[in-house]
């Protein structure tokens, strides 16, 4: 099967057009893209599309960037087609939602496609990713410590908008294809780096798994999206259906009923609890991650019958007997609380008002040891991550900083004169069910930093914002 007739196979073996479409095709001026666009060409009085090319800059590579743009819009208007393009301060983006440059960028491209496909009132947006695409991102999420949903890779389809029609041909039929076609297309020199992720994936790693352990790599990693993809479905399917006997309520509160959840299997809990989280947040879930996940799990199977665990988006689980409730908004005035630290990082806790700020740095001559009681330094490798900040419980015990033994929290309260009202209140920074810091007041002994410390975790509880 020649490259059109393979391409026209993955086009309809996921239904990715109907006749008349209206389709923005992203093209970045790369490769890839270009043959997309090529081939959405040759194929467009097949389907009868009507397509319009999108540019985005990212406003990270300047003249090159510029370059680039130009390429595209050239690249349109030879092809007699319309042409979008706009600027985005990725950068600025990627430090104000603390998150790395290519979630940013990825961030500010979908957004802006989506704002050219309501101006066309467009079906489709078409984007060049490859099996060498998915076979990256893959392996990439291996690394990471995906789940099931995360390993079936990219969708050929997406929310029945966005299509890949390249995903099931390789870089090199594409690279072959620009070549016998004569096609002109630009060089990201960011893609040359070895900076980010992906690019040491696609550099080092991939070649090294098929010189030294299987040749057909990109293939099987692509067999094993699609397998995953099927079972997934199937998983999100039962979510789906056991969903309607046991939730209640709509839009920012949701309840759920715990001893029905917790009959079902635990692989099911993951899927309704993040099925609930979506709807509360009307569908945008990437600051929801496993470890958030675990937490309400955790949280289910407390011994406390009242429970809020502080989840990121000013979104609240709350444990009630046998309903958990999820909800947007104010922290609820009922004690005890939750959060999960991103560490390093920032945790912000909107119910407290309040922050915390955490970095680790390795051990070295000349490290700051502020003295102040909002301020900890602790030895990272005696933590298990991720550390949780609660509130007071029952039995609760911490080996105070000087001191050989445990000693009861309660009675260092006592000793601190923390008047009784005040004890639920007051935050500990917990690893793996050891106390580490009673925030304000004293760390662990057996996790402070020393000399024979290798890396040093430096938190800071702030006031917020």
């Amino acid at each position: 099967m020649d490259f059109i007739g393979k391409v026209r196979a993955t086009v309809e073996n996921y239904r990715m057009f109907e006749e008349g479409d209206t389709v923005i095709v992203g093209v970045s001026g790369g490769v890839d893209s270009v043959v997309l666009l090529h081939v959405l060409m040759l194929l467009r009085d097949e389907y009868d599309l009507s397509m319009v090319v999108a540019h985005l800059d990212h406003g990270i590579r300047g003249e090159e960037s510029r370059r680039e743009g130009d390429f595209v819009r050239d690249l349109a208007h030879g092809m007699s087609l319309p042409f979008e393009a706009a600027v985005a301060d990725v950068p600025v983006l990627a430090k104000k939602q603390r998150i790395t440059l290519q979630e940013a960028a990825r961030e500010a491209r979908y957004r802006y496609y989506e704002e050219i496909r309501k101006k066309y009132n467009a079906q489709r947006v078409a984007t060049g990713q490859t099996a060498d695409d998915q076979a990256e991102t893959i392996l990439m999420r291996v690394i990471r410590g995906a789940g099931l949903k995360g390993l079936k890779g990219i969708p050929p389809v997406r929310g029945g908008v966005y299509i890949r029609p390249l995903i099931e041909t390789s870089r090199q039929e594409v690279e072959r294809f620009a070549s016998s076609e004569g096609l002109s297309f630009v060089t990201d020199s960011s893609n040359i780096k070895d900076i980010y992720l992906r690019n040491k994936v696609r550099h080092d790693l991939i070649p090294h798994l098929e010189r030294e352990y299987n040749p057909s790599i990109r293939v099987g990693l692509n067999r094993m999206a699609t397998i995953l993809s099927r079972e997934d479905d199937y998983l999100d399917q039962k979510a789906e259906e056991a969903m309607a006997g046991l939730m209640k309520g709509n839009g920012e509160e949701l309840s759920l009923d715990i001893p029905r959840l917790t009959a079902f299997h635990e692989a099911l809990w993951f899927r309704v609890l993040q099925k609930a989280l979506a709807r509360v947040l009307g569908g945008d879930l990437r600051s929801i991650k496993t470890v958030h996940l675990d937490g309400i799990c955790r949280l289910l199977a407390h011994r406390a019958p009242n429970k809020v665990l502080c989840l990121p988006q000013g979104i609240y689980a709350e444990k009630r007997y046998t309903e958990l409730f999820i909800r947007r908004g104010r922290l609820p005035t009922v004690f005890p609380f939750e959060y999960i630290v991103h560490a390093p990082g920032v945790t912000i806790l909107e119910g407290l008002g309040k922050k915390l700020v955490t970095r680790i740095e390795r051990a070295k001559q000349g490290i700051s040891m502020d003295v102040d009681s909002k301020v900890a330094h602790l030895d990272d490798d005696k933590l298990l991550h991720p550390l949780i900040l609660r509130s007071l419980e029952e039995g609760d015990r911490f080996i105070p900083l000087g001191m050989k033994g445990h000693k009861k929290l309660k009675d260092f309260f006592i000793d601190s004169k923390v008047p009784k009202a005040l004890r639920r209140q007051i935050p500990l920074l917990v690893s793996a069910g050891d106390i580490v810091w009673v925030v304000g007041y004293r760390i662990s002994e057996h996790f402070k930093f020393t000399e024979g410390s290798k890396r040093l975790l430096k938190a800071e509880y702030l006031d917020y914002p």
